[in-house]
């Protein structure tokens, strides 16, 4: 679903503005 990947690569981002070093995998598996 194209609303997931945006989602995905959108808190991608935040996490590289907020200087996290953590997996996007492990975020879409939480949520």
């Amino acid at each position: 679903m194209p609303h997931i990947n945006m989602w995905r690569q959108r808190v991608v981002a935040e996490l590289k503005l907020s200087g996290q070093s953590t997996p996007d995998l492990e975020i879409t598996n939480t949520a």
